[in-house]
């Protein structure tokens, strides 16, 4: 598929961040994302040439999930449009009302779900087939692969697995001081990938075609940087990550470097730390020559000799052990690739294969000079510290005067001994390449990978050598700190979106817990990297048990509030006039009975439902004790009252309508005065 598309977000949205598109740009503040209109997603020209909208693709990087996507297909002239306006609610839309036929197409209209806000509508409208049938189906098979790409690649992205650059970008650049620094931009979308890496590297002597080869692997004419001219094209290290073309999985990661021995820097140093970056960070390491393998060319490798002076293993002196053993461990598949070679494949008469030339390079020279020790050097190290070996042999790819045009020919330029060359490369690479992985055997994501060529990086500006004890040391403190991170965010999401405080029982609130608890740990095992002591782990338990128990008294606080309130509004409906008499004490207690069963029968009280009648109850005794010894004072009042009346034949009814008043206030006070002090 071509079309100039642009996957290098990687924005991480969670479910419950909704945003608001509006045209081409983000607005912050939305409920729902939406597009005012339709806009092109797909465009199929008449020869056959599939292009997809760059601001299509923007908008949907930033749809966070669940989506709902619907389609049609069909003639033209059969109310395609007609339909999806329909479903949009709008006029968005183009329906057709003549017979001209443009170019194929399929266009988008992103709108929210108006029954569930929670989901995100995308509409595609399809232009209309002509009613030619063997053009329906060749139509309909392009439109289908198409739609299964976008699918994938959309899934992908979701999930932080899918990348597809335009472009390459700078990974590790020179700094006018003369350091090299770690491109931020390339930082960034290696971040974004959280899927195991492929990594390879290639370097070789400047002006030698090692930037065609990558364009290749990368399944492009053009990419990285070609030139037809003496001087040296790349600088520093350059990126290129694309979905590996035969793993779903892992993402394929192209470094492209800097031609070793440039006359105009002429700095062996940055050479050095080039040739030894390359090899840190690539599972498959190609190392590009001109012409044959040769005493010279042998010579010329001689950066893998000055290894053990620019990485080291172990942190300590002490723990190094055998280099080469220590080396053959972590070191990638070594690939050398043999350009414009011109002879025969043959010894002592025989066929022999590209890899047999290579081993019998390798073989040790006979004699004790300089020369020949420091060539057995070359030979040796390549031996010991790549134990697995591959060779390809490249005739020149074209003449002289097409060379100047490389980028622009097509493999019917070529010639075609070349081109097979080239396709039996990357089909190995392709197949053979492994992910990348570090010491103990530990799988290497976009993510890591860009944190290791930050530990390496900055371990030269600051004069040491690249240790990978360290490295991995680093790496670890990195990956589990944002591990602990994103597992207790996750967490915290769940535990907000899943629990209604407050809970009617504890037991309701846990459960909930449990199930947050058990996600949590699932996204940190997947998340975190050589925890070996499970301190990481530990720190991620101790903030969820702090967020849970804060958790615990937001639900009983909010549960003590409610029934307070509850409890209050029962309490106001007591009829109090009706304790103001003699005997009054027992109706209080008979309405207060009443008003407790029916608390307890209410639903939905909480975890603080008997805690709090008990705190409300304790508060209201006060009243209780006012209402009793009022009670008993309206009683025997009443006695002598009557005892008054028996021997008068009169009561003094303006006293006791006026004890009465008295007692009455001081209840509705909560008083306990007895009524008779002043008196």
């Amino acid at each position: 598929m071509s079309g100039d598309v642009c996957h290098n977000c990687g924005a991480d949205q969670s479910r419950n961040t909704r945003t608001a598109l509006h045209g081409d740009g983000i607005l912050p503040g939305g409920t729902v994302m939406e597009l005012e209109g339709p806009i092109q997603l797909v465009e199929c020209s008449r020869d056959g040439e599939i292009r997809v909208n760059p601001e299509a693709i923007r908008t949907l990087s930033h749809l966070p999930p669940p989506l709902r996507v619907v389609s049609i297909f069909g003639p033209r002239q059969t109310g395609k449009s007609f339909l999806l306006n329909a479903l949009a609610g709008s006029t968005g839309f183009s329906v057709s009302k003549g017979s001209n036929h443009k170019e194929l197409s399929i266009n988008m209209w992103v709108l929210p779900v108006t029954e569930d806000p929670y989901y995100t509508l995308i509409l595609l409208d399809t232009e209309g087939y002509e009613e030619d049938l063997d053009r329906v189906l060749a139509e309909r098979k392009r439109y289908q692969a198409e739609a299964v790409v976008a699918q994938r690649k959309m899934e992908q992205r979701l999930e932080g697995r899918f990348v597809d650059m335009e472009k390459p970008v700078c990974l590790i650049e020179n700094t006018s001081a003369g350091e090299l620094q770690v491109n931020q931009e390339a930082l960034k979308i290696l971040n974004s990938i959280r899927q195991p890496v492929v990594v390879v590297s290639i370097v070789g002597m400047y002006r030698t075609g090692k930037s065609y080869l990558m364009n290749r692997l990368a399944g492009k004419q053009t990419g990285f940087s070609l030139g037809s001219t003496i001087q040296s094209e790349t600088k520093g290290i350059w990126m290129w990550c694309v979905p590996h073309p035969c793993r779903d999985d892992q993402a394929l990661v192209l470094l492209d470097t800097e031609g070793l021995g440039d006359v105009e820097k002429g700095d062996q140093a940055n050479d050095n730390w080039i040739f030894s970056l390359a090899v840190l960070l690539s599972s498959t390491f190609v190392y590009n020559s001109m012409g044959t393998i040769n005493n010279e060319a042998v010579m010329s490798l001689h950066y893998v000799t000055e290894l053990t002076e620019h990485i080291k293993v172990k942190s300590s002196e002490a723990q190094e052990g055998d280099t080469a053993d220590e080396f053959l461990h972590f070191f990638p598949t070594f690939v050398w690739a043999v350009r414009d070679f011109t002879l025969e494949l043959t010894m002592g008469g025989q066929a022999i294969t590209a890899n047999h030339y290579l081993e019998n390079s390798l073989k040790l020279v006979k004699g004790n000079s300089r020369h020949v020790v420091s060539s057995n050097g070359a030979r040796e190290c390549i031996r010991n510290y790549f134990p697995t070996r591959k060779c390809f042999v490249f005739d020149q790819p074209a003449s002289k005067e097409k060379l100047r045009i490389i980028d622009k020919l097509t493999d019917a330029d070529l010639e075609p001994d070349f081109v097979q060359q080239t396709l039996d490369f990357c089909s190995y690479i392709f197949k053979q390449s492994r992910e990348k992985t570090i010491t103990g055997g530990y799988t290497v994501t976009g993510q890591m990978l860009g944190n290791l060529a930050v530990t390496y990086v900055d371990a030269i500006r600051h004069g040491s050598v690249p240790c990978l004890e360290n490295a991995v040391e680093a790496l670890s403190q990195i990956e589990n700190s944002a591990a602990v991170e994103e597992s207790f965010a996750l967490y915290k999401r769940l535990l907000g979106e899943r629990v209604k405080l407050h809970t009617e029982t504890q037991e309701e609130l846990s459960t909930v817990q449990d199930g947050c608890l058990k996600e949590a740990l699932q996204l940190f095992m997947k998340r975190s990297f050589k925890d070996e002591d499970q301190s990481y782990q530990k720190g991620l338990m101790e903030h969820i048990r702090k967020e849970y128990d804060e958790k615990c008294r937001d639900n009983a606080a909010l549960s003590q509030s409610h029934c307070t309130a509850l409890l209050q509004q029962l309490w106001n409906k007591l009829d109090h006039n009706s304790f103001m008499r003699p005997g009054g004490y027992e109706n209080y207690r008979v309405q207060l009975d009443s008003i407790i069963q029916t608390y307890r029968a209410t639903p939905g009280k909480g975890v603080q439902a008997e805690q709090a009648l008990e705190i409300f109850m304790k508060e209201k005794n006060d009243v209780g004790l006012s209402i009793l010894n009022a009670d008993r004072s309206l009683s025997e009042q009443e006695r002598k009252l009557q005892g008054k009346a028996d021997t008068s034949g009169t009561a003094d009814k303006p006293y006791g309508l006026a004890l009465l008043s008295k007692v009455y206030g001081n209840i509705q006070a909560g008083s306990v005065m007895d009524p008779w002090a002043t008196e």
